[in-house]
């Protein structure tokens, strides 16, 4: 008896033993390789993985997967992210995930980040990677910066000068008695038309459409300005193949819907979203058009005064695939000299 049991707990440590033997080697923790910057739109990418041999990927993230599970030697694998875009109701921040590549050599599990852009948080994030072993492939973007400012009350040399210092790619500038459209280097844009009733300029060049217009301050103009911005969309934004990526914008001087009902929203500004005072910013958010100022800023921002009153006079709306394509916007504090008007400023990639 005392034979059999020392014989059955012999047995018992040996199996023990035997399972320790064959237990998985234990994973180190290794370093971070890089970063890949991605739009807020869902897509994919792919990276080239050049390892000794079998290699493992796995996301840690819902929002991410990946086409395979690892390779041996050299091998890519495909990432597909999903959405982070927003709109007026959902306003998702830029989000980072991490994807584990491990080495079944060495056992050793590297961190791959994947930044995904979502409602411009002011930073400019890049894709970097940070080991030999591996390379983004495609998935390149056009980072482009577009000014929008009204210059009228500075001298034109002066307000040439300032445009210039902030070094914007592209240039939308409501002049004294014009509007413009231009690069920086000066060369000019692809095509650019000018409109009428109102007065503004269409153009393209880097890959973006582009409006710009002034409709003049005029007070309780409502539904003159809801005409304006009516016919500029239908001669612009909304023709037929005008393409998808547009930004539109000046100083259209009506007021916004989104900025109603804020601590900082004065008491002479309309608490009813139906007043009438807001047809003209319905209409274009009603075209899909998205408010970048607002967006970004989510309060009462007021960029030219008068009579006494500021408030938002100044614009820039953005199609869908341009919105998520924005990676900045910011109201600039510093004017062209002898201008009353804020300047905003965008950056996108697309």
């Amino acid at each position: 008896m005392k034979t059999s049991r020392i014989i059955l707990l012999i047995t018992a440590a040996a199996l023990c033993l035997s399972c320790e033997n064959n237990r998985e080697p234990e994973v180190k923790a290794g370093k971070n390789i890089g970063e890949i910057y991605v739009t807020a739109a869902p897509g994919s990418r792919s990276v080239l993985v050049s390892l000794d041999g079998l290699w493992r990927v796995r996301s840690c993230e819902d929002w991410i997967s990946t086409d395979v599970n690892g390779r041996d030697g050299e091998g890519a694998f495909t990432f597909r992210y999903g959405s982070n875009e927003s709109d007026f109701f959902v306003s998702n921040p830029v989000r980072r995930g991490a994807i584990v590549i491990q080495s079944l050599k060495t056992m050793t599990a590297d961190t791959l980040y994947v930044r995904q852009q979502g409602v411009p948080d002011g930073k400019e994030y890049q894709s970097i990677p940070k080991d030999s072993y591996i390379e983004f492939l495609e998935g390149s973007f056009r980072s482009v910066s577009v000014l929008y400012a009204n210059v009228q009350g500075a001298e034109e040399a002066a307000a040439g000068a300032w445009i210039a210092s902030v070094g914007a790619d592209i240039n939308c500038i409501v002049w004294t008695d014009s509007l413009s459209i231009s690069r920086k280097d000066g060369v000019p844009m692809d095509s650019e038309e000018q409109l009428t009733a109102p007065e503004a300029i269409v153009a393209s060049g880097e890959g973006i459409n582009l409006a710009v217009s002034d409709f003049g301050y005029t007070p309780d103009n409502a539904a003159g300005y809801y005409q304006s911005i009516k016919s500029l969309l239908s001669r612009s934004y909304d023709k037929p193949g005008a393409g998808d990526l547009w930004l539109v914008g000046g100083s259209f001087y009506y007021l916004s819907v989104m900025e109603a009902g804020y601590p900082s929203t004065p008491s002479w500004y309309p608490a009813d979203p139906s007043a009438e005072a807001f047809a003209a910013d319905l209409y274009a958010q009603g075209a899909n058009l998205t408010d970048c100022v607002w967006m970004t800023g989510r309060d009462f921002t007021p960029t030219w005064s008068t009579g006494g009153q500021s408030w938002r006079a100044d614009y820039v709306y953005a199609s869908v695939g341009a919105w998520t394509s924005v990676t900045s916007v910011k109201v600039l504090g510093t004017l062209a000299p002898g201008a009353t008007h804020k300047a905003v400023l965008l950056n996108l990639k697309y």
